[in-house]
């Protein structure tokens, strides 16, 4: 098992930073995440503000999230310049089980021939963090196109139909999780990294050694009290607690192979038993909570969103620039 560095940047250019004399670390934000559901089937969730890993009654929720690679795979020896890459979500509530729970990562594997998944738009639950008012967020019609539990690429997810779009030439099945060991078609049904094993914290000092003593108790939160830490001008490093995985191998995998946007598929590694957690999404961090990504509650949030933190040799890397936010299904004016 490798271990790295957890740290986050600011929403522009990539932030490098020395790491030791002969490593830098770039860091990347989320191009696109979405919650698929069992028990929701035909729903898009694209521009909720959570991911929300489960089993409740053995309907799972699924996490998806994808990364645009084409900085590493401009580098001179992309494969022989990546020491490590890891995966970060920052928790905003859990209900980790008191005896731990597994939880697995899946890669896509283009060659399944599974038409790629789309985030979509839509919003078919409410969002309010710490039940604070003024981030609630209440379902929205946005319809469209976007990723679902039964399509990888639903054409109109609010016209009540599961039916999928056509399947590419070649595809002997899409998307069906029944069909391909319990994850999605077009995933890797094997994880493809380490597993990570998560349970309510009896101490918060060992378990999550980033916050401050002051508020350990933000190890297991539900809110908690990480507002309050935020505001008084901590990190998001300091306050929140982390879940990561070990993704190098895929990385390494993606970049030799010349996959520019590849993606991750996160769920429980059983189907009984407690055991969730919400994290945060690219548009909960940067939209909904980072007040359309401006002003003084964007720069307090956007580290919030998942980030695929990498690693690299003293070689200059490639340019890497952040995706674009996607405001526009969650606030008034499209954010540029």
């Amino acid at each position: 098992m490798r271990y790295v560095i957890w740290t986050l940047t600011a929403m522009s250019l990539c932030t490098v930073q020395t790491v030791a004399s002969a490593q830098i670390v770039k860091t990347f934000k989320v191009e696109r995440d979405n919650l698929i559901e069992e028990a929701h089937k035909p729903n898009n969730d694209g521009s909720w503000g959570y991911g929300w890993i489960k089993v409740s009654q053995g309907a799972h929720n699924y996490g998806l999230l994808g990364f645009d690679l084409r900085g590493l795979i401009a580098l001179t020896d992309p494969v022989g310049q990546i020491v490590s890459a890891t995966l970060i979500l920052r928790v905003g509530q859990n209900h980790f089980a008191e005896d731990g729970k597994t939880y697995n990562i899946h890669r896509w594997d283009p060659s399944a021939g599974v038409s790629d998944w789309v985030e979509g738009k839509d919003r078919w639950d409410l969002f309010s963090y710490c039940s604070k008012s003024v981030w609630s967020r209440p379902a929205d019609a946005i319809g469209g196109e976007g990723s679902t539990w039964t399509c990888s690429n639903d054409p109109a997810v609010r016209d009540g139909s599961v039916a999928c779009a056509t399947p590419t030439p070649g595809t002997t099945r899409q998307w069906a999780p029944a069909l391909n060991g319990g994850v999605h078609a077009g995933f890797d049904p094997t994880p493809t990294t380490d597993t990570f094993e998560k349970k309510q914290s009896t101490n918060p000092a060992a378990d999550c050694p980033n916050l401050l003593p002051q508020y350990a108790n933000n190890c297991n939160p539900l809110c908690g009290n990480s507002l309050e830490c935020l505001d008084a001008g901590y990190s998001v490093e300091q306050c929140y607690r982390k879940v990561t995985f070990d993704l190098t191998g895929d990385v390494e995998q993606f970049v030799a192979n010349g996959v520019a946007h590849p993606s991750w598929l996160i769920k429980r590694a059983d189907n009984s038993g407690a055991g969730a957690f919400h994290y945060f999404s690219r548009e909960g961090a940067t939209c909904i909570l980072g007040n359309c990504g401006q002003g003084a509650d964007y720069e307090k949030y956007k580290d919030l969103q998942p980030v695929l933190e990498v690693v690299l040799t003293d070689e200059p890397p490639g340019t890497i620039v952040d995706p674009p936010l996607h405001c526009e299904a969650l606030c008034p004016t499209p954010t540029p």
